[in-house]
């Protein structure tokens, strides 16, 4: 994982990643990538975009860092993982220091809305890659798309337009608090009186 995205590992010569000698992260060309659903009608349980969010966590290729959360829908911020790379290639990761992706969102929930570039659709679930060193994720993230979300993905590439900012949560869609009602200690036909 790199430390500081902006500035390249100074033993990025010695080593044997022959394309990125001497590159600094100015040199490479970075890319927005998008990851939906095929089916714009599709809809995706939340549950399942908990699911592959954990997925992604768990494989370390992405650590969640900020969230924006709304009564039906969650947009989740990352930073990379350890296993940022396994995003887009098998295998080991590059050694030049340089950072694998700037930031991951992740949106799920109830409620649509529009996918950030691509298709002019809604979709209540999709991942975004800001800033990608790859213009495709790998395949084998794409089947585990299909074994956990049940669906096909699409993927949509763009040169990177920038870090976009979290995404401020509307008033009338704040989550509600949940009142937890206290029980009676004199449950109905519990009760036993002596004669």
């Amino acid at each position: 994982m790199a430390s500081d995205p902006e500035t390249p590992n100074p033993d990025a010569a010695a080593t044997a990643d022959a394309p990125s000698v001497g590159m600094t992260s100015v040199d490479v060309p970075r890319f927005d990538i998008l990851i939906a659903t095929e089916n714009p009608t599709l809809k995706i349980a939340p549950r399942g975009g908990e699911a592959f969010l954990r997925y992604l966590a768990v494989a370390r290729m992405l650590q969640p860092d900020q969230e924006s959360v709304a009564e039906n829908w969650v947009e989740v911020y990352c930073v990379e993982g350890a296993s940022a790379h396994e995003v887009f290639l098998i295998g080991i990761a590059p050694s030049d220091g340089i950072a694998i992706y700037h930031r991951a969102v992740v949106r799920f929930g109830l409620d649509s809305a529009p996918l950030p570039f691509g298709e002019e659709r809604e979709s209540n679930f999709w991942i975004l890659f800001e800033g990608a060193r790859f213009d495709d994720v790998q395949g084998a993230l794409k089947a585990k798309f299909k074994d956990i979300l049940n669906a096909r993905p699409t993927v949509f590439v763009r040169p990177h337009a920038g870090v976009t900012s979290p995404r401020e949560v509307p008033e009338d869609q704040t989550p509600k608090v949940k009142v937890k009602r206290e029980r009676s200690t004199a449950l109905a036909g519990t009760r036993v009186e002596e004669w």
